[in-house]
């Protein structure tokens, strides 16, 4: 027997029963919980969500390592389109070195004529390759809205004369500068939104910092606390508005959401409350735990990374803050 049965497992002719799962069952004890909907009430308007092609990425999207047009239009469908991925947010770098900005050269007094340049000769990489992404975005979803933000004002408008190293807008308290540049940032980023307008594509909100309380000191850059942001939000937000009163203003990208706030309170403390429209705020030293103090503005995040490495393709493998799962969670 013993023989019989060691012939049926070692055996190449033996057959094994193949296992067959029972399927699964559960006895609801519970009453049945009945949810009602009522649409029509709104809880939080969602301006939506979006990414930025800023500092080479939008490149890399279009083709500066092969991908063809096709390719470079699905993937931007994959991003933008409302039944894909549906971003709807589009954050453009306003550059402002002599490389990557829109100023010829420096003016020799503020009151001087700007020498604008355009965005670039080739449409295909004008504007660091932004310019294109913009568009082929706007073919996945003629709704985008894009933020156009500039980390740093012109070196020649700065007290480090720089766009690098942090340093002031000159013409803000503390700057101490001979000159006050502070129009001519004005409209410079207004500039801005006027050469994407001549490529027939509208910019719905602007906005002259980028985690003004921080300095990286490597790399475009420009520091404010709330009182300096009052004294040029004052010069832009008159001189936005009379060229399109339509076009947003925000205010301020502050590293963290704790940080926005302090912004914030000194620039309603110093009476700029109301000299912006939406207030924009990354999340990278503090969480938005409470309502922001504003005077009723929207707020978006703006910018966010988890900082743990390199892209993770994974949903939920091994609780790793760049998972899927912690993703969904944050939004």
């Amino acid at each position: 027997m013993a023989a019989v049965l060691l012939s049926y497992i070692f055996g190449a002719s033996a057959v094994t029963a193949q296992y067959v799962p029972l399927p699964w069952a559960y006895t609801q004890n519970e009453s049945v919980v009945r949810v009602s909907v009522n649409a029509g009430v709104q809880y939080q308007t969602m301006i939506g969500g979006g990414c930025s092609g800023a500092f080479g990425v939008a490149c890399d999207q279009t083709g500066a390592h092969g991908l063809s047009p096709t390719n470079q239009q699905l993937v931007s469908n994959y991003l933008f389109d409302e039944n894909l991925g549906g971003l709807s947010i589009l954050r453009n770098r306003i550059g402002s070195s002599p490389t990557d900005g829109i100023l010829g050269s420096c003016p020799s007094t503020p009151s001087s004529t700007l020498n604008f340049t355009s965005l670039g000769a080739n449409d295909s990489t004008a504007d660091s390759c932004q310019l294109k992404l913009t568009q082929q975005a706007l073919l996945a979803n003629p709704d985008l809205f894009i933020y156009a933000d500039a980390w740093s004002a012109p070196g020649c408008f700065k007290t480090d004369e720089t766009d690098i190293n942090g340093g002031l807008i000159c013409g803000v308290r503390g700057s101490n500068c001979t000159e006050d540049w502070r129009q001519a940032y004005a409209d410079y980023l207004v500039q801005y939104v006027k050469l994407y307008e001549e490529k027939g594509i509208n910019v719905s909100l602007l906005g002259a910092y980028n985690e003004p309380d921080f300095n990286p000191v490597t790399y475009a850059s420009m520091e404010s606390d709330g009182f300096q942001a009052k004294d040029f939000l004052e010069i832009l937000y008159p001189t936005v508005k009379k060229y399109r009163n339509d076009l947003e203003v925000s205010c301020c990208d502050a590293t963290g959401a704790r940080q926005e706030r302090s912004i914030l309170y000194e620039l309603e403390q110093a009476g700029g409350g109301a000299l912006y429209d939406v207030a924009t705020w990354h999340n990278y030293q503090s969480n938005p735990e409470r309502a922001f103090n504003s005077q009723g503005q929207p707020n978006m995040q703006t910018e966010y990374a988890d900082g743990s490495g390199p892209w993770n393709t994974t949903w939920d493998t091994t609780g790793q803050l760049a998972e899927g799962l912690q993703w969904a969670m944050y939004m």
